[in-house]
């Protein structure tokens, strides 16, 4: 039922003198200050229950924001994991080759230079780990990846 058919049958009980619905007929109307009293706390009810609805779409609607906050939240923090990911994938693409060429050096394969005393060829090798460090930086920041 809803509120406007219960104020109905309120009030129709209380014209009727507590007849209506089923209920027995009464030979006595009910007393007017019964009447003012239920008509009071039907106000009060309905009072009440626009506040309740009032108060849920003002929770329904701080719900909504605070669901909007956390995705905001875990896409800042997606976004700085993805950033760092990167970053790091770049360091390993760097590294991996330096360590390749280093690792020849330790097993039991020919290396340019070896039979020489002098480092020149030690120095070339370096040089061109040197190089390729500055030049894969060099576009790395170009295309603002790290």
């Amino acid at each position: 039922m809803t509120s406007d058919e219960e104020e109905r049958d309120l009030y129709q009980v209380a014209r009727r003198g507590g007849r209506g619905r089923g209920r027995p007929q009464s030979q006595s109307a009910p007393h007017p200050d019964v009447t003012k009293y239920l008509a009071d706390v039907h106000d009060h009810l309905i009072a009440l229950t626009a506040s309740v609805h009032h108060c849920e779409r003002i929770l329904a609607r701080a719900h909504g924001n605070y669901l909007a906050r956390i995705n905001l939240e875990l896409t800042h923090a997606s976004n700085t994991t993805n950033k760092l990911a990167t970053q790091m994938t770049v360091l390993a693409g760097i590294f991996l080759p330096m360590n390749l060429v280093a690792g020849l050096f330790g097993m039991n394969v020919r290396v340019p230079g070896r039979d020489r005393d002098d480092l020149r060829d030690f120095g070339l090798i370096v040089g061109a780990m040197a190089v390729f460090v500055v030049v894969t930086l060099t576009v790395c920041r170009m295309r603002r990846i790290i």
